[in-house]
């Protein structure tokens, strides 16, 4: 007698085998999606610190070439730190927004250390949110701002600055 197909515990053989295959792709797949958004909202934070960076040589310093924006500089200082918002670097051309998966324009502030004495900045740190979706520190459990203060940091400079 000649066969024509598969028999039916043929196939239930095979799709229990890709049941166990699926078993053990899908998360590891679904680790590898998260753990690259993740990378990859740290990689724009410092890119965020960089092009603050570039904004306070320009703005802040002795030698600074655009001297008009010398109160941003003076607004972001609050003792032995300074803080300047995303939006002024963003405003000022030295970076594009941030965005992430669905939440749109992220907003947030980079943190540094300041020297009254020297008027150095250093040590700068982005902390940001994304809607309710991300925060800067998230997935650490010594994360040093909750969602809440980023936000409201990032809303008292955002007046200082205007």
């Amino acid at each position: 007698m000649k066969k024509n197909g598969f028999t039916l515990v043929e196939l239930l053989a095979v799709l229990a085998i890709l049941a166990v295959l699926v078993l053990f792709a899908v998360p590891n797949i679904l680790n590898v999606y998260n753990t690259s958004i993740d990378d990859t909202m740290r990689v724009q934070e410092q890119e965020m610190v960089d092009a603050a960076n570039l904004f306070i040589q320009d703005s802040c310093g002795r030698n600074a070439l655009n001297n008009d924006r010398k109160g941003i500089c003076s607004a972001a200082i609050s003792g032995n730190k300074a803080y300047f918002t995303t939006n002024v670097v963003v405003k000022y051309g030295y970076t594009e927004t941030i965005n992430h998966r669905g939440s749109g324009v992220c907003d947030g502030f980079i943190e540094y250390n300041y020297s009254p004495d020297t008027g150095r900045f250093s040590d700068g740190k982005t902390y940001i949110y994304c809607g309710d979706t991300y925060f800067t520190g998230q997935n650490e459990s010594n994360h040093k701002y909750s969602l809440q203060e980023i936000k409201n940091i990032h809303s008292t400079y955002s007046a200082k600055e205007n």
